[in-house]
Formats: C-alpha cells, sequence, structure tokens
C-alpha cells in the first residue's frame, strides 16, 4: 500500500510494523474527526460566511485521496472500512468534510486588523494594520505568486452610468470619456476613499450593468474601454488557487494560516455590503488597496476581484490617481445606449436590451 504523503507514511511505520488498510482507516477517522467539520447540508450552504464559496467540501474519499495522497482505488476501500465501523453515524454517505477551523481563525485575525474606527486608508495611519497587509501581500508570494500578473493591452472594460432623468445625455455627447471613466474628484467606492481617483470596469456588459443601482426604466450609458498598455495587477481571483495543504504536513499550522488568509481575500474584498451597513463596511478593502497603491505601485497598478453582484463577472479597479489625460492606460472606444427593461435582484443582474446601435461612437 503507497502511501503519497511522507509525514503521514512514516507516522503510520512508526505506530504500526506493517499497516494495514485497517490500520489506515483508523488513522484517517481520528483526524477527520479531529480537523474536519462534517455536514450534510448541500456544499452551498456548509461553512461560515464568505467561506462558502471559497472553499467547496468533498466527500470522504476525495478527502481521504487528498490528504493521505493515496490511488482513488485505497480511498475507496479506507472509506468503505471507516463507514463500516461507524457506530455513531458520524460519516453517513451524504456527508462532505472541510477543514475550515484553521481558516475561520485565520479570516478573523486578519481581517480584524482592518476593521478599526480610527483607520484612514489615505495615511495609512496604523502600525498593526499595514503589517498585517504586508504580511498578507508576502503570503501571496509564497503560496499564490501567480496572482502578481499582468493585464496585456488591448483588454476590453466596461463601465456604465445611470441615468434617471437624461441628465447625463449632454456631458456624455460633449466628452463620452470623462464623463464616462474614473470620477474626476475621487468620489469614494468600494476600493477607494473620498478624493482617490479610481477606475472600475468589468470584463462584460451584463457585469457592468448588474453593479449598477438602477431601476425600471432608467437610461444607461455604457462606456467600452480598452486598455492601451500591459498594466501590472493583482489578480483577486487567483488567491483561490492557493493550494490548501494537508493536515499531515510539517509545517501545517504555519501553511494553513497563510492559505486561509489569502484565499479569504477575493470575497472579503467583493462581499456586497450589508443594507445600512454604512461607509466603514468598505474600510477593510480601501485600507489594502491604498497600502497596494501607495507602497507597492512598482508592480500593482490595480486590483482584479470577482463581482459581488454577477457571480461570473469579475471587475477591475485601477489607480487612476496620477492619470493626467496623456498617460493614461485606457482609450474609450465606444459608447452604447440600454434602457432597463425589469428588475429582479441585485445578485442576478437585470434584463436589458441594449438598442444595437451606437449612435455615440468614438475613434478616439
Amino acid at each position: 500500500m503507497e502511501i503519497g504523503q511522507p509525514n503521514f507514511a512514516a507516522m503510520l511505520a512508526a505506530k504500526f510494523y506493517e499497516p494495514t488498510l485497517e490500520d489506515l482507516a483508523s488513522e484517517i477517522d481520528r483526524i477527520l474527526r479531529k480537523h474536519f467539520s462534517c455536514s450534510a447540508m448541500p456544499a452551498r450552504q456548509v461553512g461560515i460566511g464568505v467561506l462558502c464559496h471559497e472553499y467547496e467540501p468533498e466527500t470522504l474519499e476525495a478527502t481521504i485521496e487528498r490528504e493521505a495522497q493515496v490511488t482513488r482505488e485505497v480511498a475507496e476501500q479506507v472509506a468503505h472500512l471507516i463507514r463500516a465501523r461507524d457506530t455513531d453515524n458520524y460519516h453517513r454517505p451524504s456527508c462532505r468534510y472541510l477543514n475550515q477551523t484553521e481558516r475561520q481563525a485565520s479570516l478573523q485575525s486578519f481581517w480584524s486588523s482592518l476593521r478599526g474606527d480610527e483607520l484612514d486608508p489615505v495615511k495609512l495611519n496604523d502600525n498593526n494594520a499595514n503589517n498585517a497587509v504586508g504580511r498578507a501581500l508576502e503570503m501571496i508570494e509564497r503560496r499564490a505568486p501567480q496572482a502578481f500578473r499582468w493585464l496585456e493591452a488591448g483588454t476590453p472594460l466596461w463601465r456604465g452610468r445611470a441615468d434617471e432623468n437624461f441628465s447625463l445625455w449632454e456631458a456624455v455627447q460633449a466628452d463620452g470619456y470623462c464623463a464616462l471613466g474614473a470620477h474626476p474628484n475621487g468620489r469614494a467606492n468600494r476600493l477607494n476613499p473620498e478624493g482617490i481617483r479610481c477606475f472600475y470596469g468589468a470584463n462584460d456588459v451584463q457585469t457592468a450593468l448588474s453593479e449598477l443601482r438602477v431601476e425600471t426604466g432608467w437610461i444607461i450609458y455604457l462606456g467600452n474601454f480598452t486598455l492601451t498598455r500591459n498594466v501590472p495587477i493583482l489578480d483577486l481571483q487567483l488567491l483561490k488557487q492557493a493550494p490548501w495543504p494537508s493536515v499531515f504536513a510539517g509545517d501545517y499550522k504555519e501553511q494553513a494560516y497563510e492559505v486561509g488568509v489569502i484565499r479569504g481575500i477575493p470575497n472579503e474584498l467583493a462581499h456586497a455590503p450589508w443594507k445600512g451597513g454604512g461607509d466603514h463596511v468598505y474600510r477593510p478593502a480601501r485600507y489594502f488597496a491604498e497600502f497596494c497603491r501607495q507602497r507597492q505601485s512598482d508592480r500593482i497598478a490595480g486590483l482584479l476581484y470577482p463581482s459581488s453582484q454577477h457571480p461570473s463577472g469579475f471587475n477591475i479597479a485601477l489607480f487612476a490617481d496620477k492619470w493626467d489625460g496623456s498617460n493614461d492606460p485606457i482609450r474609450l472606444t465606444s459608447i452604447h445606449t440600454t434602457q432597463i427593461l425589469s428588475r429582479t435582484t441585485r445578485a442576478r443582474g437585470v434584463d436589458v436590451c441594449l438598442d444595437g446601435v451606437d449612435p455615440l461612437d468614438t475613434d478616439e
């Protein structure tokens, strides 16, 4: 019986002269009960808060195969033995397993340092918060270095503005780039505090529309922007690819803490604020983004993060504080108009009817 996880194999060899499948089943059972939560709920209901969407619970067979690094055949045999001796009905066939204790602890300890009322994202005035974000970026370098990447020239970005009573029409006609681009005065948003300019774009039309707070009948102006040069970004979506360590790894607790932190960052920054939560719900996200803008500007010119309103889409926030019109990395290629025909829940987006005509096309 070949066990790919060396630490687990060594532990079994030290405990049993010639480990059998029964011995393996006994040890796996003990470890699952100690480190994993077991639930018969659907995958999307397991976990706490944003964790539900980041760590998909696994079957008993898949958990054994991954943790012990054994073949699928051995994992199935061990799972059968575990269930056969399961006198308290702990390992029900419908159960899914999730090692979430360390993940919860790491997320809570990290984000608690970014929630203080005294924190000022512009001044970066808190040493504990600065150290937390700095350590998080170091963790990303170790566990998910691919998240530091370039957004290539030619990438399309969509940005929408809602118009309830045609008040934007003249501004869009006069200068579509200014009307639909980054707010000139840096209006506060998800990843930027008041006074710091930031351009927000979506990867497609539906995501851009879903991010707007609109009502039936409103007119929407959609700007189709294009990157004119390569831009260095931190792709938060790629943090979800950081591999979760085996509980048998020699430095398991250290790895578990780090992976728990960085895999929780995307949804923490992108989740929709609760109704009436106030402006402070964005403070952790703004502090994180401002640290990147002010202290990592040579390799992070923006953040790519999942959309909280359109699950299959993503948004990009480009730091625009140094743009002056001549050095902007984007250009407006066309403007489209659309009208909201019906309104469903924000998470599901909106039903729209593109007019199929671009009356404000521009070659600027």
